[in-house]
């Protein structure tokens, strides 16, 4: 079974979303697993300890970054 089929049949597709502060780039977060059952990591490399950030993975979910106005993104 693909991974379009297992999300398609699945009728409880949780969809979480996030954005920056401006609002320009928007994410959605797309998984079959509920948020109780999440696996929270964390990376052991130097950036990571120094920022923290967390994170969760679903081979079978889909992530996607939206961006509204690429003129108005700077590095």
């Amino acid at each position: 079974m693909t991974i379009s089929e297992q999300i398609k049949d699945d009728p409880i597709l949780h969809k979480h979303h996030g954005s920056c502060h401006c609002q320009q780039v928007r994410v959605l977060f797309e998984t079959i697993i509920p948020v109780g059952k999440w696996v929270i990591r964390q990376c052991g490399c130097t950036f990571c300890k120094k920022h923290q950030p967390y994170y969760v993975s679903d081979s079978t979910g889909r992530f996607s970054i939206m961006v509204e106005d690429p003129s108005m993104l700077s590095r």
